[in-house]
């Protein structure tokens, strides 16, 4: 009996005797959860990355549009106009002129002038002030600027001026006009004339940006030219 119980004992005070392993079937259980967790995983992560990547894509082309937009409205609305005639000394923040050298047999394009400096308006030796600019829309190219300094040379000639591209996703330029007559707007590609044939200045500018498929409208406000025009 006592034999007996010494090798009880003696079989508990063994280490390891009473452990057991993982079978086969437990580790083979055990790989394919984890693999199908970890595939999940990587598939959650590929899917917010994917998201982000595209919605911060999407905020980009959008901010572009906004800052094109803000900076035309904003610099037509701080214009220092020009002189619309000796007899009546009223100011046009914006008009339809040709740049120097252009022949008056050509399209005029719409100009504003800031007297501010401007990062934009900027050169090698910095920021220019009193500055006029044309707006151009090229198909090719996109939405433009050609612009001049009264402290620059004398400009003579289109070579003069300074070339400074807007966004090359602008692909159509709209004027907009509201017509008292039938009281809507209209809208059409080409500016809209006078009875004398003179290009009339157009409540709005309707400008369309696009990226593939992808397209995106935005306004540039133009400040009444006249009190029979009213303001969008």
């Amino acid at each position: 009996m006592r034999g007996r119980e010494l090798n009880r004992r003696g079989d508990s005070q063994m280490p390891g005797k009473r452990r057991r392993g993982f079978t086969l079937i437990e580790i083979l259980l055990a790989l394919g959860l984890s693999a199908v967790v970890l595939t999940a995983l990587s598939f959650h992560l590929f899917t917010l990355s994917s998201i982000w990547l595209n919605s911060t894509d999407d905020d980009h082309f959008g901010r572009h549009a906004d800052g094109v937009a803000n900076f035309l409205n904003n610099s037509i609305a701080n214009s220092t106009g020009t002189t619309a005639g000796a007899q009546n000394a009223r100011t046009l923040p914006v008009e339809w002129a040709h740049p120097p050298g252009v022949s008056d047999l050509r399209d005029p394009q719409l100009r504003f002038r800031v007297a501010d400096r401007h990062p934009f308006f900027a050169l090698e030796g910095g920021a220019f002030p009193e500055v006029t600019a044309y707006l151009q829309f090229e198909r090719n190219d996109g939405l433009l600027l050609l612009w001049s300094s009264s402290f620059q040379i004398e400009v003579e000639d289109t070579r003069d001026l300074q070339r400074s591209l807007l966004s090359r996703f602008v692909t159509r330029v709209e004027y907009c006009y509201f017509d008292r007559e039938d009281n809507r707007w209209h809208t059409d590609e080409t500016p809209r004339r006078d009875d004398s044939n003179e290009f009339i200045v157009p409540d709005f500018l309707r400008l369309t940006f696009s990226r593939g498929e992808e397209e995106l409208q935005r306004v540039v406000y133009l400040p009444p030219h006249s009190r029979s025009v009213p303001s969008f």
